[in-house]
């Protein structure tokens, strides 16, 4: 859960199971993802995970993914008709080998190591 989410309040109110494990520790046995607004939807997809970019309730577009990467891994929905047909093709009717080769492209692109040049670089200096 996001660590500004009320989550003893959700916690009463539904019937999900909530852990204090990592993103990362998480991710692994995840089969898709579905969020808004986070950087989760990016780590995701440079993981091989497709992802479900669910539209808030603003006329904003809240979505955090770069729009030169591929919709085949990924797309957006903002209404339940969507979530049924994107949740179909993204995870039901998966290619893994799409999602694999979709996630190198995109650890190569987006990500780089920590270290001084590449920090350096992101810094402009």
């Amino acid at each position: 859960y996001h660590p500004t989410l009320n989550i003893e309040n959700l916690k009463k109110n539904t019937k999900y199971t909530f852990t204090n494990k990592s993103f990362g520790e998480l991710i692994n046995n995840c089969g898709i993802v579905i969020s808004n607004i986070s950087s989760v939807c990016v780590e995701s997809l440079a993981l091989g995970i497709p992802v479900i970019v669910v539209q808030g309730s603003t006329s904003i577009n809240q979505n955090p993914i770069p729009v030169n990467i591929d919709k085949h891994l990924w797309d957006e929905c903002d209404n339940q008709n969507d979530f049924k047909k994107t949740f179909t093709r993204l995870y039901l009717e998966k290619n893994k080998i799409d999602l694999v080769e979709t996630a190198k492209v995109i650890r190569n692109k987006y990500f780089k190591p920590v270290n001084a040049f590449n920090v350096n670089q992101f810094l402009d200096n």
